[in-house]
This record gives C-alpha cells, structure tokens and sequence, in this order.
C-alpha cells in the first residue's frame, strides 16, 4: 500500500488566514492557557517590530509579554536556541509567540520544546538525547511568504562546532495556532521576497512530486503552485497588496501540503550548501530549483504535464520546466554559485551531509556520482 492509500496528517489546531488576523492573537493567548496568567515569550525579528502590525501586535500584548528575544539570526545556531530557553525559563513562559521568518520561528519552536527537558540544544539536534514528549504552546506568525514553519512539525538549526545544519522532527513542534497575516509581508524588499516566493514555490512543486506525496497533499500543493506561479512576479516587482496576499496563502497551503509529504533534492542539497557557502536558504533553493526539475523530468513527466496545463503554461512536461525556468529568469535568480565561491573541495562535505528524509523522497534517486556531476555544473 503506498502514500496514496494510506496517510495521515498533522496540522495546526488553529489556522488563521487573512489581513488583520493578527489581532486575533491577545484572545488566542487567553484561549489556549484556559484561565492560566499569561506569560508570553515573544521571539521576534528586529525589523517587524518597527512596523505597523508588529508594533500593534505588540501592543495588543501588552501585559501579557515577560520577555522578548529579537537576536535570532538566519540558519539560526544552536546557542541562539539555547539563549532563549534561558531566557522562557527566567520568565516562567507558558506560551511562545513567534514573530517572523522561517529563522524566527524555527528558533522558537525548538527553545518551546527542549525548554520541557534539560540538555544542550545541540545534544538533541545531533541525536545524542531523545527529543521531548511535551512542550510549551506556540503561536506562529510568519513576515514572510514564506518558509511553510507556522504549520510544519520540523526546525532547521545550525551547530557551527559540528559543522552540519540538521532538523529537528517531532509532531510536537507544530504550532497550536498559525496566524498568517499578509499584512506583515507588505514593503518587504525585493530579495526578501523572491528568496521567500521561490522557497515556497520550490516547496509545492517538491511535496507535489515527492514520493511520500498522496491525494490530500496533491491537492494542497497543486492550489500553492498555481497561486505562486501566478502571483509571485508581481509581489516581488509591485507590492500590489493582492499579490502579496496570494502568495502568502500559497506559501500557508505549500506548508500545509509538504509538513505531510516530505520534500526533495533541492532541499536535500539547499542545506549543506547553504551552510557551506553562506548563502540564505531561499536563494539556494531559488538556484538548484531549475537544475533539479530538469534532473528528475525523466520520473515526472506525468506529474509535470498536469502542472503545466494546471497553470496555463502548455500540454507537455516541458511546458512546465520552461514556465519556472522563465519565472527564475525574471526574477534575476543566478543560474549557478559562481559568484559564491562554491570549490570542488566542498563536494565531498555536500554529498557526505545531503542524505536527509528530503533526498529519500526524491522521485529519481541521485547516487553521489549525479551530484557531483550536478555540482560541477554549478561551479
């Protein structure tokens, strides 16, 4: 029996989507603590805490917040994880509020976890301790469009002193509520928000091909690839509100699809070369996303064939690779690592720290000879 007729799900307990949403958060706080005095911890990124809606989140907070961490960098390391538990622990924190991009709220959700157990954070993430078996409420609230994070049951740190970056997995740390509003992704610059479109987008169209994909996620990915695919251009050039709105929701319904099916090759491989080089998560993916749609088209075809005339691109699976091809284009993505000094010499730690749960679900198995053939290509 195979992921099509047989499969489960994992979801936030609350999602809610929409402009404004975010003040729904003071009432969900005092819902989810069932009569308990709050103690928030806010885990919050710099910048939106200078805007309109993280300024009136904040607010709305007010009394409620023991403690604030904004020093949560991108790749987040495994001290940043553990500043904050020591810090959820000084305030007694019975509920995380999450407050930015992918970073942010992995940050969070790991220190709302390993906050419930005693050891380093990096003893959990390298296996050396099991992980938890409860954890501290999270309330997710993404800034950008977007990594998937408010709704999925993983985190991505760093350990520095091991030289790997990794995940941590545990249905526990799916937030009890995402709170999406798109709100928080107007004025986002132009990096920020093709970096974060095309993480997104290269998230649908990998748990819509991945071998642990079924009919549920299927669905979920398809509607995330159309809204992406026909949005994302203009969110980027334009910030016309509707377009920001869009791809907000297809990066919240690509969460909800690849949370259940897992990814693919481009993940697999975003993680040790982005940690290598340097370079942000979003724009590694944005990179290889090309470069591994036209790798697996020999065990998609039927899969890209319905995606290009899902999204009015042709009737041939080609059609479809040519439709993100051109979008990558557009939006000025590099079509290798040249200017990131990626070296032969990095090949062997690539390959050596590649085969995750993503390279697993890849449709078409890449031995190390195809990646180092699909690295040189990159150079």
């Amino acid at each position: 029996m195979n992921a099509l007729d047989l499969y489960g799900a994992n979801f936030p307990g609350r999602i809610l989507f929409g402009s404004g949403v975010r003040n729904q958060v003071p009432g969900l706080v005092d819902e989810l603590l069932a009569g308990q005095q709050p103690r928030v911890m806010a885990v919050c990124s710099k910048s939106v805490l200078k805007t309109v809606p993280g300024k009136e989140l904040i607010d709305g907070l007010k009394g409620k917040i023991v403690k604030t961490f904004t020093d949560v960098p991108h790749d987040p390391p495994v001290q940043c994880v553990d500043q904050i538990i020591a810090e959820i622990r000084a305030g007694d924190a019975n509920l995380v509020v999450a407050l930015g991009g992918g970073s942010v709220m992995d940050a969070a959700k790991s220190a709302a976890i390993l906050a419930c157990a005693e050891g380093k954070t990096a003893d959990f993430l390298n296996g050396k301790l099991p992980m938890p078996n409860a954890t501290i409420p999270v309330i997710a609230l993404p800034t950008t469009a977007g990594t998937g994070s408010e709704v999925t049951k993983n985190t991505v740190l760093s350990d520095h002193d091991a030289n790997v970056k990794k995940s941590l997995r545990s249905p526990l740390l799916v937030p009890k509520a995402a709170i999406v509003d798109p709100d928080f992704t107007q004025g986002l610059s132009f990096t920020i928000s093709r970096d974060s479109g095309l993480d997104a987008l290269t998230q649908a169209i990998e748990s819509f091909i991945s071998l642990g994909a079924n009919r549920l996620t299927r669905g979920l990915a398809r509607e995330a690839i159309v809204l992406l695919m026909a949005h994302l251009e203009s969110a980027c050039t334009t910030d016309v509100n509707i377009t920001r709105v869009r791809v907000a929701e297809g990066s919240l319904i690509g969460g909800l699809a690849f949370g259940q099916s897992g990814l693919g090759a481009v993940h697999g491989l975003a993680h040790p070369i982005g940690h290598a080089l340097g370079t942000t998560h979003g724009l590694t993916c944005a990179i290889l996303l090309p470069h591994i749609l036209k790798w697996n088209l020999p065990a998609t075809k039927e899969e890209y064939q319905e995606l290009a005339q899902t999204i009015g691109a042709g009737n041939t699976p080609e059609d479809f690779l040519t439709a993100v091809q051109k979008l990558c284009q557009i939006l000025e993505v590099p079509e290798t690592f040249k200017s990131y000094n990626l070296k032969q010499e990095h090949f062997d730690y690539i390959i050596k720290n590649c085969r995750s749960g993503s390279m697993k679900a890849n449709p078409r198995p890449m031995l190390d000879d195809d990646i180092k053939q699909l690295l040189n290509s990159l150079l």
